[in-house]
């Protein structure tokens, strides 16, 4: 018994004993006696009350820390690289977010890509609708607005990925990746559904961590993009061999051969094959420093060599592209320093239709940053490119040559604002390649050095 209660009984002993011994002399008093055993009843009643209620309450927190602790340990928060596709690591925060079961069976992790975009093109000769001269153009845009829900089943073998996109000209929702990945071990692994086929190696590194705002134009012409398909890869230490072979990539300069598979049914198959191969040589650093163009200050050297191979033919059913048959190769060199990066790319194709002359389109590529500051880098890039159509009056507007000068704030990892300036020495007039990710509109007949700045602020969680 506690202090109270001792205290409490010999309170009413007392009283009790109080009024025997008066009861017989002061039959007066014995009311007001009554009255005080009333209350402290009363005192007593109140006291087991709230002591149950407070063992209720202490009952109640017990449980519910315990369910929380439980559910802890079935979710736990992980965080996931979404370029390499590396396996989740341990629980914490570094831009994404997701949940693992305790033996890493399955998990989920949820990110998102956000660039808002202005852009301010100058080119002389342009009129607005109105029929004004209008050598100034520019506005606002949501470049890109991503969800990307990724992880593994089953085991740590199985992994998947499901990515859309908000549409920057009508929002509406687009899925771009749609993939299951299976390891088989000692470094192979196969991967089926919708993604980039192993190619143009500036397209396979993700638009968040390019090193300019945009990639580049010849990119552009000659990226591979989404398509579907099958895909092997073979890693080691060194070397990377990835194969693929699907239902067809869709770049622009494959003219009538070229043929886009993405969130396609199986008979709008319009080609009768399509493959690419891809090398990469990793002389020095790690492979996931090649996940990125940037090289920030502190990490190590890292030097990479690529090539790789595409071939496609149309299908003899599409009228004037029956049969045009495709080959193109690329070559690259990546090299990282300790704040400082360079990259060199090199592309051509050969398309052949069956009753036109042949073209032979081919770009260069070279860019360098350089971390002038912690979070400052400052970055230059020179492309060049012909698209070699023999159907155009002016073949000046089958080329492109083009020089951009930026820099990039990091205020942190994933949360960056870049700032730069594109000019194109070269026309787009006519039927000329318009990379409108450059912020270029068509050119007049004969004019040259349009130009177009750009401004972007890009989150990534």
């Amino acid at each position: 018994m506690d202090l109270l209660g001792v205290s409490t009984t010999a309170c009413l002993f007392g009283l009790v004993a109080s009024g025997v011994v008066a009861g017989a002399n002061a039959s007066a008093g014995s009311t007001e006696v009554d009255r005080e055993l009333e209350m402290l009843r009363a005192d007593l009643v109140q006291y087991r009350v709230d002591r149950e209620a407070a063992r209720i309450d202490s009952m109640r927190r017990m449980i519910v820390a315990e369910a929380i602790n439980d559910m802890s340990s079935r979710l736990i928060p992980t965080v996931e690289d979404q370029t390499s596709g590396d396996a989740f690591p341990d629980a914490g925060w570094t831009g994404t977010f997701g949940w693992r079961s305790p033996d890493s069976n399955f998990s989920l992790s949820v990110s998102a890509q956000i660039k808002i975009r202005y852009v301010l093109n100058h080119r002389s000769g342009r009129r607005d609708l109105q029929g004004n001269p209008s050598s100034v153009q520019r506005g606002f845009e949501n470049r890109r607005t991503r969800l990307v829900f990724s992880g593994g089943v089953f085991d740590s073998s199985w992994a998947y990925q499901i990515r859309g996109s908000f549409l920057r000209n009508s929002g509406d929702f687009a899925l771009e990746d749609a993939w299951i990945r299976k390891s088989l071990g000692d470094g192979v692994s196969v991967m089926v559904g919708q993604f980039k086929p192993a190619f143009l190696r500036e397209d396979i590194v993700s638009s968040r961590r390019q090193l300019a705002i945009e990639r580049s134009v010849v990119c552009d012409f000659f990226r591979q993009a989404w398509a579907q398909g099958i895909q092997a890869t073979v890693l080691t230490d060194d070397v990377r061999v990835a194969g693929w072979f699907g239902d067809g990539i869709g770049p622009r300069s494959f003219g009538d051969a070229r043929f886009n598979s993405v969130n396609t049914p199986w008979q709008r198959t319009a080609t009768s094959y399509s493959a690419t191969g891809r090398v990469d040589w990793k002389l020095a650093g790690e492979w996931s420093q090649f996940d990125s163009f940037n090289s920030p200050r502190g990490s190590p050297r890292a030097v990479m060599l690529g090539t790789a191979i595409a071939t496609q033919q149309a299908n003899f059913n599409l009228g004037p592209a029956d049969g045009t048959r495709i080959s193109a190769v690329t070559a690259d060199a990546t090299f990282c320093f300790s704040g400082a990066s360079v990259f060199i790319s090199g592309v051509f194709a050969q398309v052949v239709p069956r009753n036109e002359p042949r073209t032979l389109p081919w770009g260069v590529t070279a860019q360098a940053g350089v971390f002038v500051l912690d979070p400052l880098e400052l970055y230059l890039r020179y492309e060049y490119m012909d698209a070699d159509d023999p159907f155009r009056i002016d073949q000046e507007t089958a080329r492109f040559n083009g020089l951009t000068v930026g820099g990039t704030w990091f205020f942190a990892p994933e949360v960056k604002f870049s700032l730069d300036w594109v000019y194109n020495f070269a026309s787009l007039a006519g039927d000329a390649f318009i990379a409108n990710g450059a912020g270029f509109r068509a050119d007049e007949q004969g004019e040259t050095g349009q130009w177009a700045l750009r401004a972007q602020v890009q989150l990534v969680f």
